[in-house]
């Protein structure tokens, strides 16, 4: 069995978000394989992130807490498209080259 989350976007232009944001999320059970691949984050407007928020393209986990398989792909093709400034974030994960847009600069803590 596996679990996959792919070619998912999130579009987030206002508000405030105080947990992690993931372009795709897949649950699998035990060492079950899965994948979070071609998956987009974007964040524009003026969003206000928390101290503790970290973005990630995507994410495999497992429902016990296990590792999930060596098989499992959370990174090929998910993009961050940035299309504001002025945002912190605690990170970034399995995500490729930001695309920034305009002379946006961006900050990673």
């Amino acid at each position: 069995m596996s679990g996959d989350a792919q070619n998912n976007a999130v579009h987030i232009s206002g508000g405030t978000v105080n947990r992690n944001i993931y372009g795709g999320f897949s649950l699998v059970s035990g060492s079950e394989t899965g994948s979070a691949t071609g998956n987009t984050v974007t964040l524009s407007g003026t969003p206000v992130l928390g101290a503790a928020t970290a973005l990630y393209g995507g994410f495999v986990g497992t429902n016990s807490g296990a590792t999930p398989a060596p098989s499992t792909d959370a990174f090929t093709g998910n993009t961050l498209n940035l299309k504001t400034s002025g945002l912190s974030v605690a990170g970034t994960g399995t995500l490729g080259q930001p695309h920034r847009h305009g002379n946006q600069p961006h900050q990673d803590q």
